[in-house]
């Protein structure tokens, strides 16, 4: 069965893209599909709040400014703040 029939994007032989390897990364460790588009959602949300930044320039403190901002300003729950923190 292909992984878009699981609900899960095919990835490229090599994956070269950030999100690609992230997702690679993600299969790897045998998570679910439902975690997979979890993680990359806060990835994705991440990045949008930081201006479109690469993980790689960013530094433990970029990470908490960004949940700083979804408690304070999102009113996110504990649950929803642990998992962005576990993405």
């Amino acid at each position: 069965m292909s992984n878009k029939l699981r609900g899960r994007p095919n990835l490229p032989a090599v994956p070269t893209k950030f999100m690609h390897r992230l997702r690679l990364s993600i299969r790897q460790k045998g998570l679910s599909a439902s975690t997979e588009r979890a993680y990359c959602g806060w990835i994705k949300r991440f990045i949008k709040y930081h201006h479109l930044l690469h993980p790689v320039d960013m530094s433990q403190r970029d990470v908490e400014q960004f949940l700083h901002h979804i408690v304070t300003v999102e009113n996110v729950s504990i649950n929803s703040q642990k998992s962005a923190l576990n993405a």
